[in-house]
């Protein structure tokens, strides 16, 4: 998929929070080789967390990169289960491939926003110049941007009209 030329498709689950979609979705996400982790209960500095130091000091090799903190869909997995980190207004990301810039704060995805609608023309920017595979962040439902169709079928995001009639989700395409 040429990501220049890729559709972005987004859209809003009011009734999931980042955590219970990663755990409906754990087959998929613990496939996931990089997934950076930008924010945990609206902070930014996840790489100083508790959580993540103390894993770093049982690991060094734990993460992937501390600056931004990335790890793989199944180290996220192990992490939410055993730290119970996922409290609201968390958001990660998922790149196509290393080496990663953390998103601008511009581009953030979680609450107030809401991605019923539009997507703010920030994140629209930031997916297309930097080739983000998906965005998830939580505080108000779960809010969600994607530019890889395989990825957003792997993960049962409703994307199409039919979905989103099944669904009874507010849920757009922009491309």
């Amino acid at each position: 998929m040429n990501r220049e030329a890729a559709s972005l498709y987004y859209g809003w689950l009011p009734d999931l929070t980042l955590g219970e979609f990663l755990e409906q979705q754990s087959g998929a996400v613990a496939r996931l080789p990089l997934v950076l982790v930008s924010s945990i209960d609206s902070n930014s500095a996840v790489s100083e967390m508790p959580w993540v130091r103390r894993h770093l000091d049982l690991d060094a090799s734990w993460a992937i990169s501390t600056d931004p903190l990335v790890i793989s869909g199944e180290r996220l997995l192990a992490a939410v289960q055993e730290d119970n980190i996922l409290n609201g207004f968390d958001e990660i990301w998922v790149p196509e491939n290393l080496p990663i810039a953390a998103p601008p704060v511009e581009a953030n995805l979680v609450a107030p926003r809401m991605f019923d609608m539009t997507l703010p023309n920030e994140v629209r920017d930031w997916m297309q110049k930097s080739g983000w595979r998906l965005g998830l962040a939580d505080g108000d439902g779960l809010n969600y941007v994607v530019s890889d169709l395989p990825l957003a079928r792997q993960l049962d995001l409703p994307i199409t009209d039919q979905e989103r009639r099944g669904a009874n989700l507010r849920v757009s395409k922009n491309g």
